[in-house]
């Protein structure tokens, strides 16, 4: 699917010692994570980075985290909710 929109369906939030990750997929398949809200408290994209096997949880952490994308993607289709995700291309320069 291919979209202009910012706002993913699936979106996990990870909360630990007062900091927030938002992380979520992007059209191509790479694993987005921004640690960094806009004012009305949604994830600010532009601003964030590639995950991938060099984050603190190696390459097990990503690996789960993956997984963990991916099943919630796939509880909201068998919800019947349309996937939208993160357009390819919109990361800031």
């Amino acid at each position: 699917m291919t979209t202009t929109t910012a706002t993913p369906t699936v979106v996990l939030l990870i909360t630990s010692g007062g900091s927030t990750s938002a992380i979520a997929y992007e059209e191509g398949g790479e694993i987005i994570e921004t640690v960094d809200f806009n004012d009305d408290g949604t994830p600010d994209w532009t601003s964030g980075g590639i995950c991938d096997a060099r984050g603190g949880g190696g390459q097990e952490g990503f690996t789960a985290l993956a997984v963990s994308l991916a099943e919630a993607e796939k509880n909201a289709r068998l919800l019947g909710i349309d996937i939208v995700r993160l357009p390819e291309g919109r990361l800031a320069e």
